[in-house]
């Protein structure tokens, strides 16, 4: 080997050469660090939970349902959820509102507070209910639309959480959920 190289060592030490040496020593290399033991399948890609490290959560909300009353004396949107605390001290939820509902066909509500406070005790879960009175306009709005059941929405929340002394603003992604519109006025 050695003869070869001194006898070739124009060549070699050529840039293309060095190209080649540098990737027969990371081919090499690669195949050691990702030798698969027999009778275990070879993947490209290392398991997700290797490549990204993900934080435990510490509270999250979960989508229950929503109902649309229209044939009431006052028609009215609810939403259920459920508050989620991982954590090993208590929660509160302060000014929760529901700030956005996109219904898949109808128009989007805003503004749909939570009925009372929402304490969470440390690593348990709570039931939240966010109503208002629907707007005219919003009746009309729906009431125009063809029925399918279930409904389907998604929305979006806020609030202000509060641990101990430290105050911080929460603001969620996009959540789906299922739910229902009852009472056609027309």
């Amino acid at each position: 080997m050695w003869d070869w190289i001194v006898a070739n060592k124009e060549w070699v030490f050529s840039g293309i050469g060095v190209a080649a040496l540098l990737t027969i020593v990371q081919l090499v290399r690669n195949r050691i660090e990702h030798h698969v033991p027999r009778g275990e399948p070879a993947t490209a890609y290392p398991p997700l939970a290797q490549a990204i490290p993900q934080k435990p959560l510490e509270y999250e909300f979960l989508p229950l349902s929503f109902d649309v009353s229209l044939n009431q004396e006052i028609p009215q949107i609810a939403i259920w959820l459920y508050a989620v605390n991982y954590l090993p001290t208590a929660l509160e939820f302060r000014s929760l509102q529901v700030r956005n509902i996109y219904l898949s066909t109808g128009p989007d509500l805003a503004s749909i507070p939570a009925t009372d406070e929402v304490r969470v005790p440390a690593r348990h879960s709570k039931l939240v209910h966010c109503r208002r009175a629907l707007l005219d306009a919003e009746v009309r709005a729906i009431d125009k639309k063809s029925l399918t059941a279930p409904w389907n929405a998604t929305l979006a929340i806020t609030c202000k959480i509060v641990q101990g002394r430290k105050e911080a603003p929460y603001g969620s992604g996009l959540i789906s959920m299922n739910g229902w519109v009852a009472g056609r006025t027309g």
